[in-house]
């Protein structure tokens, strides 16, 4: 009877050594990569040509999609126990970047709120905003190798020297 149960325990004990979720699915994994169309397919492509020859025990489906436009259509309702998410996040802090920044912390969000049995996905996040969102399981922060922007110059000076911009506080009240 333990030689029908002992994949099972060592899953679970390997589960306790890594402390990972314990409720998450005990068969193949799903991946969905969110990215900007191309890296999403090219990551798509690697990993399921990676596990083609693996167990099914040990094999993975993969998914992608752009999390700034279709994510939310297309995969929230395939989310479930164990899926892992990862997304590519956008420097949001670049003002041609806020806009998109925010439909993929929304798409995010969304994907990890989803709850089955009092478990959800593990979704990570990689880019430059070094801001870990509440939601995600981990957050990849990458390093900056270019000089800083106008926009990044004028938040900086903004954090060094706080209300410059604002007046109001300056101007008398009669």
């Amino acid at each position: 009877m333990i030689y029908f149960f002992l994949p099972q325990i060592n899953i679970i004990l390997l589960r306790i050594i890594q402390r990972r979720p314990l409720r998450h699915r005990m068969v193949g994994r799903t991946v969905v990569i969110g990215d900007i169309p191309w890296v999403a397919q090219a990551g798509e492509a690697f990993l399921s040509k990676i596990f083609a020859c693996s167990y099914s025990i040990a094999g993975i489906n993969v998914h992608s999609a752009n999390p700034s436009d279709h994510l939310v259509h297309r995969m929230t309702h395939r989310v479930m126990r164990g899926t892992l998410l990862i997304c590519g996040r956008p420097d949001g802090r670049l003002s041609a970047l806020t806009a998109m920044e925010n439909a993929v912390v929304l798409s995010i969000n969304q994907a990890s709120s989803i709850q089955s049995i009092g478990s959800s996905c593990e979704s990570v996040t990689i880019g430059h905003n070094r801001f870990k969102l509440p939601l995600t399981a981990r957050g990849i922060f990458l390093e900056r190798h270019r000089p800083l922007f106008l926009c990044e110059h004028l938040l900086k000076s903004r954090d060094v020297q706080p209300d410059i911009m604002n007046t109001s506080r300056h101007r008398r009240h009669y």
